[in-house]
């Protein structure tokens, strides 16, 4: 499980664990007096297929989404695409801090990410 503030990411190996998964954890909110947007909450499965299910609501599935500024998709080759691609725009991001850093005459100013 990944989890930061109020976005969580369930990964399982199989869709039957995935949807233990989903159960333990609606059965936990509904212990805390939380409650899972069903509307929001999307499912992406790799190489597999299957309906997953929040207290018998089916939940949509996507190809790809956004987690704390990385973009997950299900076609993504491995994690290290995954890294890839967010050091891809980190460098992006860094490039466009310099220069913008260099028309504000901050040429002599470093700066670390």
């Amino acid at each position: 499980m990944l989890a930061f503030a109020d976005d969580i990411v369930l990964i399982a190996p199989s869709v039957e664990k995935l949807q233990k998964l989903i159960s333990i954890f609606a059965l936990f909110c509904r212990s805390n007096d939380l409650v899972i947007n069903t509307k929001k909450t999307e499912v992406m499965l790799i190489k597999c297929s299957g309906s997953l299910y929040v207290d018998k609501v089916k939940l949509q599935q996507c190809e790809t989404f956004r987690y704390l500024g990385i973009e997950i998709k299900s076609t993504a080759r491995s994690p290290a695409h995954v890294l890839y691609t967010r050091l891809k725009q980190a460098k992006v991001a860094f490039y466009r801090i310099r220069n913008n850093a260099q028309v504000l005459g901050l040429s002599n100013c470093r700066v670390r990410l």
